[in-house]
């Protein structure tokens, strides 16, 4: 019997599918912070950390309240708080991933999922340290993306406060001078310190405004039309879709391991992608599901997925191993994730060195001009004859 199949929801009687959609319903509802305020997301960091020790805790056969006991005492203030819910929410006979979104937002959507499999499996302990696996994965990710353009950051940080230096000083010029007028040496209509200050603000503005834009992009802030627009260009779009269908075929691999519902697992493996371009078609890949449709079908109906994957997902329903073969699909879609991301920081490093040459050669430019400015004017007096 193939994973799909094995996946296929069961007939069961009107009371118990209400029961369960009930049920569905209320564990994927949004919940308040512990207290009723605002509370901030645990470090990736820390949740490593977390997934390894309470994994390794469980793998190894200690008592699962016990576990969290231990590590509530561990952590700042905001964080044994929550762990110490965690703790008195399992010893009252709940289940952790409850205990997670009942943290009002705390721990990341995909570590509950994934945490919720792991419970109605019996497998906890070895998500916990997928999970642990899977986020040091991407934060090696981020940390090589922001290596990469450190160097030509600092550069532009540098030439920033060279040009509102040269701002300030034009403005001691027109003091020295007697003016009582700063001296725009660069062109640019600002002179002395409030002048420097400005520009330092323009910049920060431009800045911030540009990583809200692309943290808005990916977070589907604008919908799903400009992120489609992202996705179609050659290295940026290779490198969203490539960390989507690897953070899918993962989850997806791991919840037809654990015989979930079919149209659940397909939820799961959709929210777990993060991208908007893919969870927007949520409903009717599962309505296809719902309809008898293999996975294959259901997703290519959506038109919203390439081929490599739709070729995989027929080849291994075909086969009868969807899992296994997902879980080499992930593995291969991570590589060319991090392939792209490779390409996408050398893009972003020399984006980054044009900009500060840019910057530098129009800084040298009006600097000239300044300097040459009354040679030019003698020049023009002599050969006007006066």
């Amino acid at each position: 019997m193939s994973s799909f199949e094995q996946a296929q929801p069961a007939s069961r009687p009107a009371h118990v599918t209400a029961e369960s959609t009930q049920r569905d319903v209320r564990s994927s509802e949004p919940r308040r912070a512990i207290g009723g305020g605002p509370t901030w997301s645990i470090s990736t960091k820390e949740l490593i950390g977390l997934c390894q020790r309470v994994g390794q805790s469980l793998k190894a056969g200690v008592e699962i309240r016990r576990v969290w006991q231990q590590e509530s005492t561990r952590g700042n203030a905001t964080h044994r708080q929550h762990i110490d819910s965690i703790f008195r929410h399992v010893a009252a006979g709940g289940t952790v991933a409850d205990a997670m979104r009942a943290c009002g937002g705390f721990f990341p959507r995909l570590t509950c999922q994934m945490v919720e499999i792991g419970e109605k499996t019996g497998q906890l302990d070895e998500v916990l340290l997928k999970l642990a696996k899977y986020y040091e994965q991407q934060e090696a990710m981020k940390r090589s993306f922001y290596l990469g353009i450190a160097w030509p950051m600092l550069q532009l940080g540098a030439a920033t406060i060279i040009i509102a230096a040269v701002i300030w000083i034009s403005g001691m010029i027109g003091s020295f001078m007697g003016t009582g007028q700063g001296v725009d040496i660069l062109g640019l209509g600002l002179t002395g310190g409030w002048g420097a200050i400005l520009f330092l603000l323009s910049v920060a503005t431009v800045v911030g405004g540009v990583v809200l834009a692309i943290n808005a992009l990916l977070r589907g802030w604008f919908g799903g039309g400009p992120l489609r627009m992202a996705m179609r260009l050659p290295v940026l779009g290779t490198c969203l879709e490539s960390f989507a269908l690897s953070r899918l075929t993962w989850s997806f691999a791991l919840g037809l391991e654990s015989g979930m519902d079919a149209r659940r697992v397909v939820e799961l493996a959709l929210s777990a992608t993060q991208n908007a371009h893919y969870e927007q078609h949520t409903a009717e890949i599962v309505s296809g599901i719902s309809h008898g449709q293999t996975f294959h079908d259901s997703f290519a109906q959506s038109n919203a997925f390439p081929s490599d994957f739709l070729f995989a997902l027929e080849t291994a329903e075909i086969a009868g191993a969807t899992s296994e073969s997902l879980l080499r699909l992930a593995k291969q879609y991570e590589e060319k994730a991090h392939e792209a991301m490779r390409y996408v920081t050398m893009a972003c490093t020399a984006a980054t060195f044009a900009l500060v040459a840019l910057i530098i050669i129009m800084a040298i430019g009006r600097l000239a001009m300044f300097v040459f400015q009354p040679y030019r004017d003698a020049m023009d007096m002599i050969n006007n004859g006066v």
